[in-house]
Formats: structure tokens, sequence, C-alpha cells
């Protein structure tokens, strides 16, 4: 799935004129490597995730898509129309040869993984949605201070209020990717609902079997702990060890 010809994409990062930053979804492993570049990976509780990746699909306008979108009609994926079958495919379905789960795109899990294992590095920091939701300050801080960004303190209490969930929303106009291209059916609703444990309402007891199941085979207990609890899992994982 390309939503930009990739001439289009190198064109907009040529085209900054301030420290270059670039948002991606793919894997350390599909990433150049460089020790003078800061690399930053935001999780979420998979199931989670799950759900929101069900908002996105409703929530795009399909007729703005189909321009942006390279796949030919013939490749595009049969999404079951349960969500509770499409959960079961997407956790045991992989979309390449080397992934086992994430169908129709990529595997959270190995995702994860790859900056997982490289955690150590200086240059690479963990952030989970559940800390920003619990210290987005703290957080906040933390990034900053990791992008070597020196803020000033009278400064802290408008950017918080800024990044925060409802803030955001407010301003989905300009915020939501792709908003000023027609998109999405609502850009605002790009920003659901910002809370955790979403999943609880969706799955039922088939899939969180699955769910487990595959967590338990797939990763390391501290890492499958970290993906759904953030930091909070240091509590029962002491081993845990994040920059």
């Amino acid at each position: 799935m390309r939503l930009q010809p990739v001439e289009d994409v190198l064109a907009g990062l040529e085209a900054q004129d301030h420290r270059r930053i670039i948002k991606s979804h793919v894997p350390l492993d599909a990433l150049p490597y460089f020790d003078n570049v800061t690399y930053m990976f935001v999780a979420r509780d998979p199931r989670d995730v799950f759900v929101s990746w069900l908002n996105h699909m409703g929530n795009m306008d399909k007729q703005a898509f189909e321009p942006l979108d390279g796949a030919e009609p013939e490749a595009k994926p049969d999404i079951p129309e349960d969500p509770r079958e499409f959960f079961r495919k997407w956790m045991t379905t992989g979309a390449f040869s080397w992934e086992q789960e994430g169908w129709p795109t990529w595997s959270m899990l190995r995702h994860a993984e790859t900056f997982w294992n490289f955690r150590h590095l200086p240059n690479i920091h963990m952030f989970h949605f559940s800390d920003m939701k619990a210290d987005l300050d703290g957080e906040m801080r933390r990034a900053a201070k990791a992008l070597k960004i020196d803020v000033p303190d009278t400064l802290w209490p408008e950017l918080v209020d800024a990044a925060r969930f409802d803030s955001m929303k407010k301003n989905a106009d300009t915020l939501a990717p792709q908003a000023d291209k027609g998109f999405w059916q609502d850009n605002a609703r790009f920003f659901n609902k910002g809370a955790s444990g979403q999943w609880r309402d969706l799955l039922g007891d088939e899939e969180v079997a699955l769910y487990r199941e595959v967590m338990d085979r797939r990763l390391e207990p501290e890492l499958a702990a970290w993906l759904e609890n953030g930091s909070g899992a240091a509590s029962t994982l002491a081993t845990i060890d994040l920059p």
C-alpha cells in the first residue's frame, strides 16, 4: 500500500528546512541505521491497535483512497466483515512470507521486536501509549531530552495541552494525516476515543485465548508485558529496562 509515489515522499523530505523528521511504519531492520539519528518507537496494546485499525478502515473515504493506493483491484485484500473473524486472521496470517501475523498490512509484533532487541542503544528510545496517557508531561520531557531539545519551562504547559487527545481531536483538520486530501470521511474520527482497553468490548473468549497463545509463543515475556502495559509492566516484571 503506497499512499504517495516514492518520488513525492523523497521530494517532501528534501524540502524540509528544519531538523529532518521521518515518520515510518516499517521495522528497524528495514530502515538504514545511523548512530547520529534518533529513533523513537511508539507502541500500544496490540489488541487496541486492532480496534484502531478497524476504526480507520471504517472511516476511509474509499473514493478518495483509490487514486492514492497503487494496488490493483484484484490485489486488494478481502477483509472479513465479522471483526472477530478478522482479528483471528490478523493474529495468525502474515502479509509477507517472513511474518506470521498482521495481515493485510504488517506484523506489529515483529515491528516491535526489531526495536526492542536494540533498545540498549543510546539513540533508540521506546515510548508507549499507556505511559503517555498516564504522564504526558513526563513522556514529552523524555522525548525532548532524547532529541536534545531545550524547552523553556514556561512553554511546557502549552505544549502538553496541545498534545492532549481532546486538543488533537479538535484540530483534526490540521493534524490528521492526509486530512486536506479528503482521505477520511471525518477527520476528527481519526482521533477516535484515545482510551486503552477498547478491545474488551469487541473480542470474545476465543479471540482472547488465541491472542494469548500467539503472544506467549512469539514474544519474550518482558516484551509482551511492555506492549500491553507500557512501563506499568515493570511492577510485575522488574527485568524490563528502558532508556
